[in-house]
């Protein structure tokens, strides 16, 4: 009995995030469509995502089977009804942004809190190999925090991203390497980008890649905030072929 469920329990990995050889998984799948349709992966429940897509495809939900409505919208979406697989490499040094999708402020998060991220663009491989999709989930951390304090004590953000997901959901080992643009909103984050060398060499080797300092305030990152990441290694993934036909 424990055995055969187990092996339920693994099936349904398989169909859902695994898929097999030449197959794609129903969160490919899904990721996909969402691409399709919004033009961005979505996050959140498989069942909210499907309803969404029901809805802005054929105008209305369904009570279908969740795997079974998937097929269906793939069959209404693309041409041919299938997607086309084809494995590629994502080299080490490939640039990604992300962007933050909450405000964070050093006068709220400890280390260690969850911070929430998504993909602010796609990556294609030859131009048509679709290998990350803009708005797909990215889950960070606080690595370091401190807040402002007396006599001018900078408030301080340190963040980490470790992967990014792949159209796949394979993860993509990456590394914050700094702020997107050449300088941030002053007003927005109470600094300039040369505001956090100045802070570096003034505070010691606390860890500048990622971090933000506000002279005696608290670093505040708001919603949108760009971070650049790069891969860390080369990393084998499971793209789609997009042509004009899907």
């Amino acid at each position: 009995m424990g055995r055969s469920t187990s092996h339920r329990a693994a099936n349904l990995i398989t169909l859902v995030f695994k898929g097999s050889t030449g197959t794609p998984s129903l969160d490919m799948k899904l990721n996909f469509l969402e691409w399709k349709v919004f033009h961005e992966t979505r996050g959140g429940k498989l069942a909210e995502r499907i309803a969404a897509l029901d809805t802005s495809i054929a105008g209305q939900t369904s009570s279908e089977p969740l795997a079974f409505r998937v097929e269906q919208l793939m069959q209404m979406t693309l041409d041919s009804g299938i997607i086309s697989l084809h494995p590629v490499k994502i080299p080490a040094g490939t640039m990604f942004r992300v962007k933050l999708t909450a405000p964070i402020s050093s006068s709220a998060v400890k280390e260690g809190d969850p911070v929430s991220l998504a993909l602010a663009g796609d990556l294609l491989i030859d131009r048509s190999i679709l290998v990350v999709s803009r708005g797909a989930p990215v889950v960070g951390e606080v690595e370091k925090v401190r807040r402002g304090g007396r006599f001018g004590r900078s408030g301080f953000i340190k963040l980490l991203v470790n992967d990014i997901p792949g159209i796949d959901s394979t993860g993509i080992p990456v590394k914050i390497t700094g702020f997107a643009g050449s300088e941030l909103d002053r007003k927005k984050l109470g600094m300039a980008a040369g505001a956090s060398v100045l802070g570096y060499l003034a505070m010691g080797p606390v860890g500048l890649v990622g971090g933000a300092f506000v002279k005696g305030q608290d670093a505040v990152l708001p919603a949108g905030t760009e971070l650049e990441i790069e891969t860390v290694s080369t990393t084998q993934v499971t793209g789609i072929v997009v042509t004009n036909s899907n």
